[in-house]
C-alpha cells in the first residue's frame, strides 16, 4: 500500500500553522479573547458619554490638545490603589457561570410597543426616515408624519442605553445574532442624525409657521379696520343717541334718567336682555327700537350692512391673536439658533461638503457606515428669512390694533381696566346682528299683514310698572273690510 503520510511539522517553527482553538469551555491564551469576559479593573466614572454626532464643534475637535501625554498608565498609574474594583463574589461567579447573560432590553416594554406603533402607521423603512431627516425631505416629513416621529424621540436615558446597544453590535461578545425590536432599529438608525428633537421642531415649524403668521396677521388686520369702521361709522352713532333718549325716557323721573351719555358696550348688552311685558311672542327693546325707527330713520335698519366688518369679527380672537405671536415668535428664534448650531457644526469641520459618514442598521441587526447629506442649512435658511418677515408683518399688525385700541376706548366711555378688546367688538356686533333680526321679523309681520306692537294706553298708569315696556296686540279693521292691518306707535 501507499507509505503513510509525513506527521506535521512542530508548533513553533517557521511555516508551522497556528495551534487549534481552544475548546468552548476553556478560556483562550489571547488577551483580545480575555476582553470581552473579563470584569472591569477599575470603579466605573458613570458619565454622560457625547454621541459622535455632537463632536463637531466641542471642545474634543476645537481643542485636541494633542501635546498632552498619552501615557494614562505613567501618569494615573496609582488609580489602581484608589479606584481598584471590587472582585465579584464565589455565588455571584457560579451563578454567572451556570446561566447565560441575557441582554437587557435598551427601552422600556411599554415604550417600545409605542414607538412600534407609530412607526407601524408611517409604514416606511427606517433607513428611509433617516434619510428624509438628513435631506428634510418634505414628501416624507408630512405633519403627520413629523409628530409621530416627534413621540418617538428619545429622551437622555434612551439615547445612553442605544449607545450602549450600538457599542455591544459593533463588538458581539457571542457570534449569535441580537434580536432587536422595531423601536430598538430604528432608535439605532436615527442615533447618528444631529439634535434629532430640535431638527423634527424645525421641520414643524417649516410645515405651518408661515401659514399660521399669514393668518394671524389676517385677523389683527380684520379686527383692526372693524374698530376703524365702528369710529367712522354715522348710522351708529346715531343709533347710539337715538337709545340715549329712549333710555331717558324710560328712566325720567329715577336717578338714571338726564343722563348725558352712558358707557356703550354695558348699556347694549342691557339693551338686548330689557324684555318687554304683556307682548305675544319674542320682543325686546330692540325690537321696540327697531319699528318706531323703521319710518323717521330708515337708514339706521341698514346698521348690519354698514359694520359688517364688525359682526365677521363676532368670533375673531384678539388674545389669541397676541399668544400666535409669542408662540411664532419663539418657534422661529428656536429654528434660527438650530440654523445657527448647523453653522457652527459645519465650521468646525472646516467648511467642506454636507455629506457625512452615519451608522445603519439592517434587519439582521448589522451595523455599517453609510453617505448622508446633510440639508438642514440650505433649507432652513430662506425659510428663517421668510418666516422672520411673516412674525414681524404679524407684529406691526398687532401693534397698529392695539395702538388703536384706547381711542375706542374713549369713544365707548369705557375704560381699560374694565373693557377688552374682545369684549368690545363681540358686544357690538351681537347689538348690531340683533338690530338685523329685529328689522327681519319687522319685515315678515308687515308682508303677512300681521298685528304690530302698540303700547297699551295704560301702560303710563302703572299696569306694568318697574320702568319696563307693556306692549299688546292691537287691530285697527278697515272700513267695510275684515281684513286686520297694523296699528303702529305714534
Amino acid at each position: 500500500g501507499a507509505p503513510p503520510p509525513p506527521p506535521p511539522p512542530p508548533f513553533g517553527k517557521p511555516g508551522a500553522p497556528p495551534p487549534p482553538p481552544p475548546p468552548p469551555n476553556k478560556r483562550a491564551g489571547s488577551t483580545a479573547a480575555l476582553s470581552v469576559h473579563a470584569p472591569p479593573r477599575f470603579r466605573q466614572l458613570h458619565w454622560s458619554k457625547l454621541p459622535a454626532r455632537e463632536l463637531d464643534g466641542s471642545v474634543w475637535t476645537r481643542r485636541p490638545c494633542a501635546h498632552l501625554p498619552s501615557d494614562v498608565s505613567g501618569v494615573f498609574g496609582r488609580a489602581s490603589l484608589f479606584f481598584k474594583a471590587a472582585a465579584p463574589s464565589r455565588a455571584a461567579a457560579t451563578l454567572n457561570a451556570k446561566q447565560p447573560r441575557k441582554r437587557r432590553a435598551a427601552l422600556d416594554a411599554n415604550r417600545a410597543n409605542m414607538i412600534g406603533i407609530s412607526l407601524a402607521k408611517l409604514k416606511l423603512h427606517p433607513a428611509l426616515i433617516k434619510r428624509a431627516l438628513f435631506e428634510l425631505d418634505e414628501a416624507v416629513l408630512t405633519p403627520d408624519a413629523i409628530a409621530a416621529l416627534s413621540n418617538c424621540t428619545p429622551d437622555q436615558n434612551e439615547s445612553a442605553a442605544i449607545a450602549a446597544l450600538a457599542a455591544e453590535l459593533a463588538n458581539p461578545s457571542s457570534a449569535e445574532p441580537i434580536a432587536l425590536s422595531e423601536a430598538e432599529k430604528y432608535l439605532l438608525e436615527v442615533a447618528d442624525v444631529p439634535r434629532l428633537g430640535p431638527r423634527l421642531r424645525a421641520a414643524a415649524a417649516r410645515e405651518s409657521l408661515v401659514a399660521d403668521a399669514q393668518a394671524a396677521t389676517a385677523n389683527a388686520r380684520q379686527l383692526n379696520a372693524a374698530t376703524r369702521q365702528l369710529l367712522r361709522s354715522k348710522g351708529f352713532a346715531e343709533a347710539l343717541h337715538m337709545l340715549l333718549r329712549l333710555g331717558n325716557l324710560l328712566n325720567e323721573g329715577t336717578p338714571q334718567g338726564c343722563a348725558p351719555g352712558y358707557r356703550v358696550l354695558s348699556t347694549l348688552g342691557k339693551a338686548l336682555d330689557l324684555k318687554a311685558a304683556g307682548v305675544k311672542g319674542h320682543a325686546t327693546l330692540v325690537d321696540f327700537l327697531v319699528e318706531s325707527l323703521c319710518t323717521e330713520l330708515p337708514h339706521l335698519l341698514c346698521l348690519p350692512e354698514d359694520l359688517a366688518l364688525v359682526v365677521a369679527c363676532e368670533r375673531v380672537d384678539c388674545d389669541f391673536v397676541r399668544a400666535e405671536l409669542d408662540r411664532l415668535g419663539a418657534a422661529v428664534d428656536a429654528v434660527a439658533a438650530e440654523l445657527q448650531f448647523a453653522r457652527l457644526r459645519l465650521s468646525a469641520r472646516g467648511g467642506g461638503a454636507r455629506a457625512r459618514l452615519a451608522l445603519s442598521c439592517d434587519a439582521s441587526g448589522r451595523v455599517a457606515a453609510c453617505a448622508y447629506t446633510d440639508a438642514f442649512e440650505r433649507k432652513m435658511e430662506p425659510f428663517v428669512k421668510q418666516a422672520r418677515a411673516a412674525v414681524a408683518e404679524l407684529r406691526a399688525a398687532h401693534a397698529e390694533l392695539t395702538s388703536g385700541f384706547p381711542e375706542v376706548l374713549l369713544y365707548f366711555g369705557e375704560s381699560q381696566d374694565s373693557c377688552s378688546l374682545n369684549e368690545l367688538v363681540q358686544g357690538t356686533a351681537r347689538f348690531v346682528r340683533e338690530v338685523g333680526r329685529a328689522r327681519d321679523r319687522l319685515a315678515e309681520r308687515k308682508a303677512k299683514g300681521e298685528m304690530l306692537l302698540v303700547l297699551l294706553p295704560e301702560a303710563g298708569a302703572g299696569g306694568s310698572g318697574g320702568g319696563e315696556l307693556a306692549w299688546a296686540i292691537a287691530e285697527r279693521r278697515r272700513p267695510g273690510s275684515g281684513t286686520a292691518t297694523p296699528a303702529l306707535c305714534a
